[in-house]
C-alpha cells in the first residue's frame, strides 16, 4: 500500500517559479475532479495501513494513491458517521481510527466498514494541574486566541494565534519572540491569522495562514519563504488559505486548503525536471511527446503529437519550436516560430 502511494505520487510533479530567496517547490493537486467530497480541508492523517485520510466539511475521505472513498452521515443509519462535517482524525495504539465531527466522536470498525458513535461529556481530572501563561505586557501576547501549537527539536513551542501572528516560546527562559506580518518586510510572516503548523522530520517549521499562503521558516535569517497560488502556474499552490498540514511516512508534505483541495509536495521528485506545455511561449510546444533524440552536436530534438518539432536549449532550459508550413518551407528546413 505504502509503495503504491509513492509510485502514484511520483507521476504527479510539475515546475514552479518562486522568489529567489525561497527554495523551489512544486505541488501536485487533488480536487473534486479526483474524488474529494469537499474542497475545504480541516485535517489530514495517515493511518497504520498507509491510507491518507482527509477531514472535509462534507465527508471523510480515504485515499489509497489512486482512488478516494468518501464516508458521510446517513440519518437513517446509526452506524454511519455522526456528522459529515469532519474536524480531526487520529489513531490509537491499537490502530483504531478515531474521527471527530462537529456532532460527536466516531470510531471506525474496519471489518464492517462502519462506525461506532460516542457522545461523552468532557471530564476534568481532579488531580491534574496546569501552568498557565496569561496575557501580560512582559510576555507581549495580545490576548488573541491560540489556534495551534507546535514543538520544534529544541523543545521550543510555536504558538499560532487567530489574529496576532506567531510566537516562539522558550520554556527554559520563559520568553516569547513574536513573528508578525509586515507589508514593508517581504521576509515576514505572510499573514497574522495562523491556521496550522508543522515541524517536519528535518526540523523545518511550516506555517499555514489565512490569505497568506504557506510559510517556511528560515532560522538563520529569522525570516519566512512564501508559497502562494500563482495564476497560470499549474504547479503552484491551489489556494492562498492553508488550513491543514501533514507529513506522511515517506516525507511527502500534504497541504490542505480552504476551497482549494489538497496540494502535495514530494521532495524526492526534485531529482527530475519536468518539461511540459505552459503559458510561456518558450515552454514545450505540446505535452504529448512521441520521440526525442540527441544529434552529433549535442542538441536534443523533441517530437510532439500536435505541437511540431522542438529544439531544447540546454543553457536556458527553454525550447525553440518548428512546425511544418507549406508556404514557408525551404530546402534548408522548416522555419522556427
Amino acid at each position: 500500500m505504502k509503495n503504491y502511494l509513492i509510485c502514484c505520487l511520483a507521476s504527479l510533479v510539475g515546475a514552479v517559479t518562486l522568489p529567489a530567496q525561497a527554495p523551489k517547490l512544486t505541488f501536485t493537486h487533488l480536487s473534486n475532479d479526483q474524488g474529494l467530497s469537499n474542497s475545504t480541508i480541516e485535517a489530514i492523517f495517515q493511518d497504520s495501513q498507509g491510507f491518507i485520510w482527509f477531514a472535509t466539511r462534507d465527508g471523510l475521505n480515504r485515499y489509497d494513491g489512486s482512488e478516494i472513498i468518501t464516508y458521510r452521515n446517513n440519518p437513517a443509519d446509526t452506524t454511519s458517521l455522526s456528522d459529515s462535517y469532519i474536524r480531526c482524525i487520529c489513531e490509537d495504539q491499537q490502530h483504531n481510527l478515531w474521527v471527530g465531527t462537529i456532532n460527536g466522536l466516531n470510531r471506525l470498525n474496519r471489518t464492517k466498514n462502519n462506525f461506532t458513535r460516542f457522545r461523552l461529556d468532557l471530564f476534568n481530572s481532579a488531580t491534574g494541574t496546569f501552568t498557565s501563561y496569561l496575557h501580560s505586557a512582559a510576555a507581549g501576547l495580545s490576548g488573541n486566541a491560540i489556534t495551534v501549537i507546535g514543538e520544534d527539536r529544541q523543545g521550543n513551542l510555536w504558538l499560532g494565534t487567530k489574529n496576532d501572528g506567531l510566537y516562539l516560546f522558550d520554556p527554559l527562559q520563559k520568553t516569547f519572540t513574536p513573528f508578525a506580518h509586515s507589508d514593508k518586510d517581504p521576509g515576514s510572516l505572510g499573514n497574522n491569522m495562523v491556521r496550522t503548523l508543522l515541524v517536519d522530520k528535518k526540523g523545518r517549521l511550516w506555517c499555514g495562514t489565512i490569505n497568506g499562503g504557506l510559510n517556511l521558516y528560515n532560522p538563520s535569517a529569522r525570516s519566512f519563504s512564501h508559497y502562494e497560488n500563482e495564476p497560470g502556474n499549474s504547479s503552484s499552490l491551489s489556494q492562498r488559505t492553508i488550513s491543514a498540514l501533514f507529513e506522511d511516512n515517506q516525507g511527502n508534505l500534504w497541504i490542505g486548503t480552504h476551497r482549494g483541495g489538497i496540494n502535495i509536495y514530494s521532495p524526492g521528485k526534485e531529482k527530475f525536471n519536468l518539461y511540459r506545455q505552459e503559458s510561456s511561449p518558450n515552454s514545450l510546444s505540446y505535452s504529448d511527446v512521441k520521440t526525442f533524440c540527441e544529434d552529433d552536436g549535442g542538441n536534443i530534438w523533441v517530437g510532439t503529437d500536435g505541437g511540431g518539432l522542438d529544439l531544447f536549449q540546454r543553457d536556458k532550459h527553454t525550447f525553440q519550436h518548428y512546425r511544418y508550413d507549406p508556404s514557408t518551407t525551404t530546402a534548408s528546413g522548416p522555419t522556427p516560430y
